[in-house]
């Protein structure tokens, strides 16, 4: 194969590592498969990850990268907190349509990490990390109309609602998800002083 950057090679493993994962979960995802998947000689894999939970802690990254980033794309300043949460968590939602086997990838790596000890921590960093951010993007929509709202509280609620319904579409794979989120959001929307149902078109 052509000559690739460290970096270009570090991206072929980590989206095969979710591929592979998504497809025949943690425990068959071994170097040879992942390497196999991204077509990379293995000794390649070792060059840019020196150990798997190195690259399974790579994935958790990939992810806390993308998905805000994804869920900022709507957020407007000072667009007002019920407006934001409706572009955040559609933000999300976008994020999670858009590539299924990361999410399930993620879930996966999470019920591996807190079993495996050098790897507890990352559940929790990874979620302290999503809030964190999706903390940030509530900041930025917040109006002055808005008054006192406890954001990390309105953050953890946001992505409890992905989360959910992250798990829900996996599953289930129906057309009802977004529906069932739009319901979601109108519940969050009415709980926020001065209530108000405001879900911006797609």
């Amino acid at each position: 194969m052509p000559h690739l950057p460290i970096e270009e090679r570090r991206k072929l493993f980590i989206d095969a590592t979710i591929r592979v994962i998504a497809a025949e979960g943690v425990a068959r995802a071994t170097t040879r498969r992942i390497a196999a998947m991204a077509a990379v000689p293995a000794a390649s894999l070792h060059y840019c990850f020196r150990t798997k939970e190195a690259l399974f802690q790579a994935v958790f990254e990939k992810a806390l990268s993308e998905g805000p980033t994804e869920a900022g794309r709507r957020v407007v300043e000072g667009m007002g907190l019920r407006e934001g949460v409706a572009a955040i968590v559609g933000g999300y939602l976008d994020w999670m349509i858009f590539d299924r086997d990361a999410q399930q990838a993620q879930f996966e790596l999470i019920f591996w990490a807190l079993r495996s000890p050098s790897s507890r921590h990352l559940p929790k960093q990874t979620y302290w990390a999503f809030i964190d951010a999706t903390i940030e993007l509530l900041r930025r929509a917040q109006g002055e109309a808005d008054g006192a709202v406890d954001l990390d509280m309105l953050a953890r609620k946001v992505i409890a609602v992905f989360d959910g319904h992250a798990m829900q579409w996996i599953s289930l794979d129906d057309s009802a998800t977004k529906s069932v989120v739009e319901n979601a959001i109108r519940e969050i929307q009415a709980a926020l002083p001065g209530g108000g149902l405001t879900i911006p078109a797609h």
